[in-house]
């Protein structure tokens, strides 16, 4: 059994050996403990409940493609009434990982969109589900979250008809 690092809030380190071509169903529950620290991290007021399914399995010979979901109702800060609200997250998970691949030199400028993304590599044996399970959380959180009754007192400049010159249409030349 290989011990969940502590520098992780959702440490869940799944060994690549265990990992076979038939694959399997991995369900991963974070602890109250695991969930208040993610909250931190994310700056959440609080996360209720935290959960992901994942299938983990061998292909192309030494990589290991994780794909599945993970949910979470949590509570966030509204933008405009800086009151708390209740709301739910679902995302995707998707990853590659290769024993042996080392991190990409590659520049920004030339990856491809489109294209695959490369392998994550595999550290000392071991892929963290917790941690890969947390960072797609991460990527599902509304990073404006609005309460749906949310207003402000006054008007914002998008609520202008007018546009931005409107304060100069009083104005007049003198010839």
């Amino acid at each position: 059994m290989i011990a969940p690092d502590p520098a992780v809030e959702w440490s869940r380190p799944l060994p690549v050996r265990s990992v076979t071509g038939e694959g399997r169903t991995i369900e991963l529950d974070a602890s109250a403990e695991e969930r208040a620290a993610l909250a931190a991290r994310f700056g959440l007021v609080a996360i209720d409940r935290l959960a992901a399914k994942l299938e983990v399995q061998r292909v192309d010979g030494d990589l290991i493609r994780v794909r599945g979901t993970v949910e979470a109702d949590l509570v966030q800060t509204c933008v405009v009434s800086l009151e708390p609200f209740p709301a739910t997250v679902r995302d995707e998970v998707e990853g590659l990982f290769g024993e042996g691949v080392a991190p990409a030199d590659v520049p920004e400028a030339w990856v491809d969109p489109e294209a695959d993304d490369l392998p994550e590599p595999i550290v000392d044996g071991v892929i963290d589900l917790g941690e890969l399970a947390a960072q797609h959380l991460s990527l599902g959180l509304d990073p404006h979250p609005r309460k749906p009754d949310a207003t402000l007192d006054r008007a914002l400049i998008e609520d202008v008809p007018e546009g931005p010159f409107a304060a100069l249409k009083g104005w007049k030349c003198k010839p």
